[in-house]
């Protein structure tokens, strides 16, 4: 018997019969694509590959190789470069442009390599300090400029290729990334995450036709040495000075002389930041902006016609700007609006603040003002009649609540300042005029009483209570930081108070030996004295070096969070060695310290310009006998000069031998007076 399917099996089977094949089909089409896509994935890295070797050949006659002979081994504690470096032709006479950075170790010679192979003795022309470039100028003719890109080409997004010219003499080494952000470092630079190294610093950076968007060099927004950024290379974040910018700049140094960052005299207040209203707190005497007729309070509302909101709009503007630019800038002056026109200079007067001659006693105390601990003989405030326990409670016309707001007052005054204080005597308003004196740079007497004396002067807010002890451990202690192999050593007084303010000293010791022991030895009994915590980071397997400025911010953090510490006798000290280090911390973390001491070490470092933000007070001392006691005295005199308050120690005994009990002594009275006024 014949049977018949029915008639909807037939169309179900059909349905599967197409579906297979559908799939059929697709599986070959998805396995040819992905061939296909494999291939084009291929050829898409190939052809990369070729524009970006296109892209560096079309820049290679512009570049230039460039050596180096003699001159200083390590500055900013930072080795200086060694091997050849880079740098590209600003025009065919026989000027070309590179990084400062190549050149910290002021060479004695330079000697520059062209693409054709050919040899030239260089000259140093000028250097560019703002935007951290170098002039050079050979005896040759028909050289090849760079030839700058179009403005699409600086658009976050693009290709940016960093070129330089020093492994391999016959062709660049290139790394390849994007621009990351145009207008950073204050205006000045080119961001790209393309791995910047001083293998390439001064080479140029390119698009994908060759044609030059910058010149690669290390900067910082914090920073302006030669040095400044360094520390980031190879991380993804690197910097090229707009290749217009940096042609201006050679047709400017061309001249030989110098270009200078263009300063203004005026800083605003470190609550701002730089999100904060553009209100002068400060303008430098002898300053830019004094001349101008600016005053404190002034609202800077725009510059050179751009308007501004914020702190960071005014450092924008004012970035790029150089020495000898007149720029105009417009101000709010209560409901007054003007406009005046300020020229730059590459130097201010040092800052100098006048000088009561007093020390304050800082414990917090049942009434607002400043309670006098000590009077220096001698001193203004001695001549004027000015006693201990004497209680100020107004500078001028203004009321002094505390210690902070009497010390800000005090530091915007100059020597020879005429004022009159009110002070509270035995609960009599006394009125006083004082002309105001250098702050000295002698050593505080020998017979300055210590603070543990002073308990019962004035009585505080909170009495001791005998049931309240200290929670955090005293003595000596050894510890280690979270995720941190360097460990530090720590003395805390063993009557130590919360309530009381403490000074800090960070212990920087040479290479290979921390001299921990003695060190305690001698300054144990001084510190339970005196109110002085010690803090000795340690490093004994390797020497300090920039990546240990973390390690010790975060020691101090720790020690500062635990116990009650003095901000304004906080105090680094270095021995022999270490003052390198330690100088480079001060100058890289500004705001950490009061005062810098430095046992058997001149400066190694300059320090940045006086300033009121950069207040520090500082102490050097050596043996009779130093073989560097005349670096050393002439470092002093250079700090003075600066008009930075600076103490030198000179002392008798075996020049080999640690620091005595004296010495240290004397070290403590000089931090004991750091918060003087």
């Amino acid at each position: 018997m014949m049977r018949i399917a029915h008639p909807m099996i037939m169309r179900s089977k059909c349905r599967m019969s197409i579906v297979s094949a559908m799939l059929i089909v697709t599986s070959a089409w998805n396995l040819s694509a992905s061939l296909h896509a494999q291939d084009f994935e291929s050829d898409l890295e190939d052809m990369e590959e070729r524009a970006f070797q296109a892209a560096a050949a079309m820049a290679q006659p512009s570049m230039v190789r460039i050596e180096t002979v003699g001159g200083i081994e390590v500055v900013d504690n930072i080795l200086t470069p060694t091997g050849p470096t880079t740098g590209v032709v600003a025009s065919a006479d026989g000027y070309v442009l590179s990084s400062a950075f190549n050149f910290i170790s002021k060479p004695a010679s330079i000697v520059v390599t062209t693409y054709e192979g050919r040899k030239f003795p260089a000259r140093l022309i000028a250097n560019d300090h703002l935007r951290m470039l170098s002039l050079l100028k050979i005896e040759a003719q028909g050289l090849i400029p760079l030839t700058p890109a179009d403005e699409v080409s600086f658009r976050p997004g693009r290709w940016a290729i960093a070129l330089g010219w020093t492994y391999d003499a016959e062709s660049p080494n290139l790394s390849v990334g994007i621009i990351s952000a145009v207008r950073r470092v204050w205006g000045k630079a080119i961001q790209t995450d393309a791995k910047i190294s001083p293998v390439n610093y001064g080479g140029p950076l390119v698009d994908l036709a060759g044609h030059a968007l910058g010149i690669l060099v290390p900067l910082s927004p914090e920073g302006n040495s030669a040095t400044s950024g360094v520390e980031w290379y190879d991380s993804g974040i690197g910097f090229a000075i707009p290749i217009r910018d940096a042609l201006d700049a050679a047709n400017r140094m061309k001249a030989g002389a110098d270009l200078h960052v263009g300063l203004m005299g005026i800083s605003f207040s470190r609550d701002g930041g730089v999100a904060g209203k553009p209100e002068i707190d400060r303008v430098q005497y002898g300053s830019p902006a004094q001349q101008a007729g600016l005053i404190e309070h002034d609202l800077i509302t725009a510059i050179e016609d751009v308007a501004v909101q914020r702190i960071a709009d005014v450092r924008q503007q004012l970035g790029t700007k150089y020495a000898d630019d007149e720029i105009a800038i417009a101000v709010r002056r209560g409901d007054q609006s003007l406009t005046v026109k300020v020229h730059l200079v590459a130097e201010l007067l040092p800052y100098e603040s006048g000088y009561l001659g007093i020390l304050p006693l800082q414990a917090t105390v049942n009434d607002a003002g400043v309670s006098i601990r000590y009077v220096f003989p001698e001193s203004p405030a001695s001549q004027a009649g000015l006693e201990r326990r004497d209680r100020i409670v107004q500078f001028q016309d203004q009321p002094v609540k505390d210690f902070s707001q009497l010390q800000d007052l005090v530091s915007r005054t100059l020597p020879n300042d005429k004022i009159t204080l009110t002070i509270v005597r035995e609960k009599k308003n006394i009125k006083f005029e004082l002309q105001l004196a250098s702050i000295p740079n002698e050593f505080p007497p020998v017979d300055l009483p210590t603070r543990t004396s002073l308990a019962s002067v004035i009585e505080k807010k909170t009495p001791k209570d005998e049931n309240v002890a200290a929670v955090e451990p005293t003595g000596r202690l050894n510890e280690t930081l979270p995720g941190r192999e360097d460990s530090y050593w720590a003395y805390i007084p063993g009557d130590y108070d919360p309530r009381d303010s403490y000074g800090l000293v960070v212990w920087i010791h040479p290479q290979g030996d921390t001299h921990e022991a003695i060190f305690l030895e001698r300054c144990k009994s001084i510190c339970d004295t005196r109110r002085l915590i010690l803090l000795g980071p340690k490093s004994e397997r390797v020497e300090w070096s920039p990546e240990h400025v973390d390690f010790v911010k975060e020691a101090i953090d720790e020690i500062t969070r635990r116990y009650n510490v003095d901000p304004y006798r906080k105090v680094i000290l270095s021995y022999r060695g270490a003052g390198g280090f330690a100088q480079f911390l001060v100058n890289k973390e500004q705001s950490l310290f009061a005062g810098v001491a430095m046992w058997e070490s001149p400066l190694l470092i300059p320090p940045p310009d006086h300033e009121p933000d950069h207040h520090w007070q500082w102490y050097l001392g050596c043996h009779a006998e130093y073989p560097m006691r005349t670096a050393i005295e002439k470092s002093t005199e250079k700090l003075r000069e600066m008009k930075y308050p600076a103490a030198l120690s000179i002392w008798s005994g075996n020049a080999d031998e640690f620091p005595l009990q004296d010495n240290v002594e004397e070290l403590a009275r000089w931090i004991d007076a750091l918060d003087r006024l």
